[in-house]
């Protein structure tokens, strides 16, 4: 697999992410961005939110990527049952500078997906720096552990919440 490093070398900065999705300074801002469906392991990200707002609830999850119609109503109902619209927001596909930019303001990267054979975002977010919540479920877990900054878990909310805490704490 093929990662062009070109946008890396020379990244936006964070205001052009701070400024649209109104990210204030020293607030945990948790990334998933990802295609929106259920092997990506979003509601363990969204049920581990509750978990992680008991310990630290100025933090906010920032949902980017988008899917199936359905199965994404699905993860918002989910959301607002479990009481977090508050801190969870979905904000659909990004591209361009501002994607490298969020990457750059992300706290962490959490993709706690049940499988990926190689995971680009995740490569690209230890690319900027970022931190990266990941589980043992992804075939490179082995290479971002040693490689970057990463946390990897196993496919639950309380094991996915842990490893947010382990950075944003």
């Amino acid at each position: 697999n093929l990662l062009d490093l070109g946008p890396f070398k020379e990244l936006p900065g964070v205001e052009e992410a701070r400024s649209r999705y109104r990210i204030r300074d020293g607030q945990p801002l948790i990334l998933f961005m990802s295609r929106l469906h259920a092997k990506k392991g979003l509601r363990f990200l969204i049920d581990a939110m509750s978990l992680v707002l008991v310990r630290s609830p100025a933090a906010r999850l920032l949902v980017a990527g988008d899917g199936d119609a359905r199965y994404v109503e699905k993860m918002r109902a989910l959301v607002h049952d479990a009481g977090l619209s508050n801190s969870v927001e979905f904000i659909g596909n990004v591209n361009g500078s501002l994607k490298y930019s969020l990457l750059q303001a992300a706290s962490c990267f959490v993709l706690p997906s049940s499988q990926e054979n190689f995971g680009f975002a995740l490569f690209e977010a230890a690319a900027v720096g970022t931190p990266i919540v990941v589980t043992n479920l992804v075939d490179t877990w082995r290479e971002l552990q040693s490689g970057a900054s990463a946390e990897i878990t196993d496919q639950t909310a309380i094991s996915v919440s842990k490893g947010i805490l382990n950075i944003i704490s």
